[in-house]
């Protein structure tokens, strides 16, 4: 073998090395991509659960994951659940759970028949200052319904019935459901409990509210009645 022919093979190699290189970074950093691609959702680890198992309850209305569009982008669902102790979003990624950060994502519709969750700022029932939190979407439009939807951490205690006493384990429990509406680009504010306060707030004849009540039989604390009296309001 020549001289040139050594250095001409010593260069082909090194092409073919070179090359095999390229390569693999290439198809790395494709990886990469793809994974932050496929699922991009902005995320903080989850913590382990808080309660031992003779706390009574659980954190989750359902335990089960379930597809959602989030911020309407209908070409990428997620699987997701809401936790209604944490008020989060979670969804898993491998083995491991996820919150969904809530600084980047606000709507989470989980599909027809199921629910809208809107992540808004509110001052919750009893409360002084404004939260971070989601609201289930009842109805939508310039005057928006919501609920909020929320287990609470109650300790061991014992009430007095009738003539005797009745006593409950520490348990995670439902809160009560509270109503919400927001009237444009306002603040989401609690839902006035009557209809003069209401009126008075929408800027509506209270004699047209209380008419369009009483043809459907509609009550205040009955969420399907509040549905149907908000859907009028937003005609």
């Amino acid at each position: 073998m020549t001289h040139c022919s050594i250095i001409k093979n010593s260069l082909s190699l090194e092409k073919i090395f070179m090359k095999a290189i390229f390569s693999f970074i290439l198809i790395c950093s494709s990886a990469f991509v793809f994974s932050q691609t496929t699922f991009n959702l902005y995320s903080v680890k989850a913590r382990d659960s808080e309660f031992n198992k003779e706390v009574e309850g659980s954190m989750y209305f359902d335990k089960d994951f379930h597809l959602a569009i989030v911020d309407g982008k209908k070409e990428r669902p997620y699987m997701l659940r809401y936790n209604a102790y944490l008020d989060v979003m979670e969804f898993y990624e491998g083995k491991e759970l996820f919150f969904v950060g809530k600084d980047q994502h606000k709507t989470f519709d989980f599909g027809s028949g199921n629910k809208v969750y809107i992540l808004e700022n509110y001052v919750p029932k009893g409360k002084n200052e404004s939260i971070s939190g989601y609201l289930i979407q009842l109805v939508k439009g310039n005057v928006t319904l919501y609920k909020s939807q929320n287990i609470a951490h109650k300790l061991a205690d014992t009430r007095n019935i009738g003539f005797g006493q009745e006593s409950k384990p520490e348990r995670l429990e439902a809160t009560k459901e509270i109503f919400y509406i927001k009237v444009g680009e306002a603040n989401v504010i609690e839902l006035p409990g009557s209809i003069d306060k209401l009126a008075q707030l929408l800027n509506r004849n209270k004699k047209e509210l209380s008419k369009f009540m009483k043809e459907n039989s509609l009550n205040m604390k009955a969420e399907k009645d509040i549905v149907q009296l908000f859907k009028f309001v937003n005609q």
